[in-house]
């Protein structure tokens, strides 16, 4: 009898990851997840169930090493808003700088499947919330430390932020001149108070 065959499944995990973030679940064959892998069907579906569960597993890969990555870049930042400007800004050339101008798995997943999945629905809703929940800490560290007014309403703050990552996430996607990107994200740092020279 054939030994089984044996695999590293987190750098499988990974190539699954990126299949899905470039091409998205519908468009995704296993056979696509096979030839990025080079692990056969049965030893994918044995370690994952099917290809639902393979893109849940993708999703949750994606949430702790990229999207941690951007949650960690505004939580870590010593000034909070400097953390914030830093995120958008680095955000806009690493999106303009990737050839296939991949958005975000989560948003890509919350246009696609969003409302028509219900296991897959509270996972994105999950990992948005994540990213809203740290430029609502920052922002809330800001106004602790007199960077913005008592008055700042944190809450709306942050939600507006958080469209607002989305929406240069979105703009990558659709092929936006680099200018448009960078006035996106120039406008959206205005509302908060000027840099210190």
């Amino acid at each position: 009898m054939a030994r089984p065959r044996t695999f590293d499944p987190d750098a499988a995990l990974d190539a699954v990851m990126d299949v899905f973030w470039l091409q998205g679940f519908e468009a995704t064959s296993i056979d696509d997840l096979v030839r990025a892998t080079g692990v056969n069907r049965y030893s994918l579906y044995q370690q994952w169930g099917d290809k639902q569960g393979l893109f849940l597993a993708a999703l949750a890969r994606y949430g702790d090493r990229v999207a941690a990555e951007w949650i960690g870049r505004i939580a870590a930042a010593p000034e909070p808003l400097d953390g914030i400007r830093v995120a958008f800004r680095t955000l806009a050339e690493a999106v303009l700088a990737d050839p296939d101008r991949r958005s975000c798995l989560v948003l890509q997943t919350a246009l696609e499947l969003g409302r028509s999945d219900p296991v897959v629905q509270p996972v994105v809703r999950e990992l948005l919330d994540r990213m809203q929940g740290a430029l609502h800490g920052a922002i809330e560290r800001a106004v602790a430390t007199g960077a913005l007014p008592a008055t700042t309403d944190t809450a709306a703050h942050a939600r507006h932020l958080a469209v607002a990552f989305q929406a240069v996430l979105l703009q990558a996607r659709t092929g936006a001149p680099p200018e448009t990107v960078r006035d996106f994200v120039t406008l959206t740092l205005s509302t908060l108070p000027p840099e210190a020279p």
